[in-house]
């Protein structure tokens, strides 16, 4: 008979190696679902990610800024007679009216392209819009194929909350190009930067 002696620390450690792994797991398990629960929740808010970083935080310092940028934008030419053409009012060589249909617009830091954000806006800004549609490009690791609309109601800003068309956010969904994801536009920086131009010169309109 073979009899063998197992001390009481060699059979505890096991156990708290088990329970150590089975804290870490639930950890995990809490942290995805709640990932998943932000991805796809509908929220109130997108507060921003990158304000104080690639565009003032200060709502002072932002207005400052963009009506520094504007006015640099007016002296390069955003009142001249080719930018007046795409006005309704103004029209073509052959009589007909001509209306803006959509921008190419920047989203660097404010620094960097601030004054062509500007130009852009001051154009955007004479067509008076209704809505805005805010076509970006993504550069998160959480994406999905496809167009990612955001959960949120309204973006908030440092000059306050752009809001969104919910309604029209609601059929889009409907179709299968589209799905929403929170966690996509809280990381993403493209739209974010389009925002306090919108806040700033299209308070009312939402996109």
């Amino acid at each position: 008979m073979i009899i063998l002696s197992i001390p009481e620390r060699s059979i505890e450690m096991p156990v708290r190696l088990m329970w150590s792994i089975v804290l870490v797991a639930v950890l995990a398990l809490y942290f995805l679902l709640s990932v998943v629960w932000q991805s796809f929740a509908l929220t109130d808010v997108r507060y921003p990610s990158f304000a104080g970083s690639w565009y003032p935080g200060n709502r002072q310092y932002l207005e400052h800024l963009i009506s520094t940028c504007y006015v640099q934008a007016n002296a390069s030419g955003t009142n001249s007679s080719h930018c007046n053409k795409l006005s309704p009012e103004q029209s073509h060589d052959e009589g007909q009216k001509r209306s803006l249909v959509a921008l190419v617009a920047p989203h660097a830091a404010f620094r960097y392209s601030g004054q062509a954000q500007a130009y852009c806006y001051q154009l955007l800004k004479q067509q008076n819009p209704k809505r805005i549609f805010i076509l970006a490009a993504g550069h998160s690791r959480v994406m999905s194929s496809g167009a990612i609309l955001p959960a949120a109601r309204s973006f908030n800003t440092p000059l306050g909350n752009v809001e969104l068309d919910r309604d029209c956010i609601n059929r889009l969904m409907q179709l299968p190009f589209f799905s929403v994801n929170a966690t996509t536009h809280k990381l993403e920086h493209s739209v974010e930067l389009q925002l306090p131009y919108i806040a700033y010169s299209l308070p009312q309109t939402k996109i």
